[in-house]
């Protein structure tokens, strides 16, 4: 079995939209003083916020490809 194949239904997500954003939310507002903490969050904020978008962008891509190849299939 091939990568692709092996992660085709992984990518993208509504649940990892969600969770990222819930994710990165929470470290937004969480306190923290120290700075290894401090660091750790902001790395926790980029990636959970990251992770949300590319996923958008992803399910946003996935359905505009659905509708032209729907739209430019002739009828049979």
């Amino acid at each position: 079995m091939s990568k692709r194949s092996a992660f085709r239904n992984d990518f993208p997500r509504v649940t990892y939209v969600v969770l990222g954003a819930l994710i990165g939310t929470n470290a937004l507002f969480n306190q923290v003083s120290q700075p290894v903490w401090v660091a750790l969050n902001a790395l926790v904020i980029v990636v959970s916020f990251g992770l949300a978008i590319a996923n958008f962008v992803g399910l946003v891509l996935r359905r505009h490809r659905r509708e032209h190849t729907v739209a430019e299939t002739p009828n049979q």
